[in-house]
């Protein structure tokens, strides 16, 4: 389901939504990430929690370290705005 999803996705959805909303605009933007989390997200953390049984933040690591991650991405973002 999962390649057939994203196979439709070039195909069908992306021209429709270029069509609609244009691809500079916000709300194309939210609509884009919208899909991309259901496809690349929503499985791995439906499986993790139905199948494994088992907390996804804490099996990814997610939950330790927060305020560090935070600090990381805002010196990444700011190198990355001053290069």
């Amino acid at each position: 389901m999962f390649h057939l999803g994203w196979i439709v996705w070039p195909y069908v959805i992306y021209p429709r939504l270029t069509a609609a909303l244009g691809q500079e605009t916000l709300a194309y933007a939210v609509v884009h990430l919208g899909i991309r989390t259901t496809f690349w997200i929503a499985p791995v953390w439906f499986y993790l929690r139905c199948v494994d049984r088992v907390d996804p933040l804490e099996y990814l690591k997610l939950k330790h370290h927060v305020g560090r991650g935070f600090l990381v991405g805002i010196a990444a973002t700011a190198l990355n705005v001053a290069g």
